[in-house]
């Protein structure tokens, strides 16, 4: 078995078992249901034939706080399991399953109900480990037509592979801890083999086998046949393309960049508004708060775009959100961050920021910088409108020309600095500099705006009165142009 050098920080080095992230504030509520450990949860009930023949069949996250709701139903759906209440929950997976219902953000919540079934929470032990795995044979044995209970047995030999292998990095894995990974994942694959031939299919089944696989090291070609099967027998099951995204890391069994490549392919392959929203859920299992390049491979506005479409098709999420504010973090975006941390508040996903300090301080930068920065876009679409407007071109002409008098003077004073910048100008009435700003910090561009703040506190008017009052230009100057007029 191939062992895999880890690139990542320790913290995301493990390939989380694809828990729903993601990933914008509305209403959560947790309905209540008849079973002790979801009973209080909300006054509102939904109850319809189908969830009446289960207890709990009728659980749901619904609203603005769905970090919340998705612990209070985990927590639900691990109480029925603590009670070893097998027929009940396998009731609910069936509902979840044939229903194929979505949760706010887009989440299949059948998806869910797997991650709250098979993932313990905190930091479990070797006895809470061998408890659950205890717990979750009885379950097969109880119920041993059970798809549900074969798949999160095999989830669970998952969690015990990668618990005996650890979190760092592979070096660092001593030779009885890969043995066991390699024996916990191979059983995993033979309870998903066996699973096969029952009657009902799953769609996590296939998800569980890329773990499977992404652990085992399959090559390139069977991961993709794996990845060709499952998307048969479920087309809109996105977490079949974040797994492979995932697989096709560096740290694993790719090479930079064919994470990203596959996400683009994937999306332009699906085309359309899915295709987006398909891009955007794949980014959210590329991005990570930690050093890994990847990501910056990604189409940031094509995220955004598939951002705003998945919220427009299946409603907010916090989840989302925090994935969006970590993106625009990332890229730089401190208006689009500062938008979404205003709506997130104090809402924060570990998943995504894996410490509160890091999603502090990043809130912090985006709260301080984003203002300043959607001033400066809505200024520079509006020097864009006015070159577009009648004798805008023209007028922007006039003003490079009324400038020849400042370039010429900084060209003798900048070392003949040669390099283009851009400078963005705001012409009073009477043909003033009121505000100026440079885009690229060149010996040029500080020399003009030294330039222009002297004319502005002499109150001279260099320039042709503009066509309105506080007419806002985006120039784009040339210094090597304004080196061969003063020759001439």
């Amino acid at each position: 078995m191939a062992r895999p050098s880890l690139a990542c920080s320790a913290l995301s080095q493990r390939p989380r078992i694809h828990r729903t992230t993601l990933w914008c504030a509305s209403v959560v509520v947790l309905l209540a249901t008849a079973h002790p450990a979801a009973r209080g949860l909300s006054k509102n009930r939904a109850q319809t034939s189908a969830s009446k023949a289960c207890a709990a069949a009728d659980i749901a996250i619904d609203g603005s706080n769905d970090i919340k709701g998705h612990k209070a139903y985990e927590a639900a759906i691990r109480g029925l399991l603590a009670q070893q209440k097998f027929r009940e929950l396998d009731c609910i997976a069936s509902n979840e399953r044939s229903s194929k219902q979505r949760l706010p953000g887009g989440m299949w919540k059948i998806h869910e109900f797997y991650w709250a079934v098979s993932q313990l929470p905190g930091h479990p032990t070797q006895e809470d480990l061998k408890h659950q795995l205890k717990v979750i044979q009885n379950w097969v044995a109880a119920r041993p037509n059970s798809i549900t209970a074969r798949v999160v047995l095999a989830k669970v030999y998952i969690n015990y592979a990668w618990d005996a292998r650890g979190n760092d990095t592979g070096d660092t894995v001593t030779d009885s801890g890969w043995k066991l990974f390699g024996q916990r994942l191979e059983k995993a694959k033979a309870t998903l083999d066996q699973a096969s031939h029952l009657r009902t299919k799953d769609p996590e089944w296939y998800l569980t086998m890329q773990d499977v696989a992404l652990g085992l090291g399959w090559d390139r070609p069977a991961a993709l046949d794996l990845l060709k099967r499952a998307i048969a027998f479920e087309p809109d099951y996105y977490y079949y393309y974040r797994s492979l995204s995932y697989y096709l890391m560096p740290q694993w069994s790719g090479e930079d960049g064919d994470a990203s490549k596959f996400a683009e392919e994937s999306a332009n392959q699906v085309g359309g508004d899915a295709g987006d929203i398909l891009y955007f859920q794949i980014g959210e299992k590329i991005v990570c708060a930690c050093n890994d390049p990847e990501y910056a491979h990604l189409s940031w506005p094509r995220l955004q775009k598939g951002y705003g479409l998945l919220e427009q098709k299946y409603g907010m999420s916090l989840l989302n959100l925090n994935r969006l504010a970590l993106m625009a973090t990332k890229s730089g975006d401190t208006v689009v961050a500062d938008g979404a941390f205003q709506r997130i508040g104090n809402n924060w996903d570990k998943e995504a920021w894996i410490t509160e300090t890091f999603f502090n301080q990043s809130k912090t930068m985006a709260t301080a910088m984003g203002a300043a920065e959607a001033r400066s876009r809505a200024i520079l679409q509006e020097a864009a409108a006015n070159l577009q407007s009648e004798g805008g071109p023209q007028y922007e002409k006039n003003i490079e020309q009324a400038m020849l008098p400042f370039l010429r003077q900084c060209v003798q004073t900048s070392n003949n600095d040669q390099a283009k910048f851009e400078l963005v100008v705001k012409v009073g009435k009477e043909g003033g500099a009121e505000d100026a700003w440079f885009r690229q910090p060149t010996a040029m561009a500080q020399c003009m705006m030294r330039q222009i703040y002297e004319s502005h506190i002499k109150k001279e008017t260099p320039f042709p009165a503009p066509p309105r009052p506080d007419y806002w230009l985006d120039l784009h100057l040339d210094p090597s142009t304004v080196s061969v007029a003063t020759a001439q």
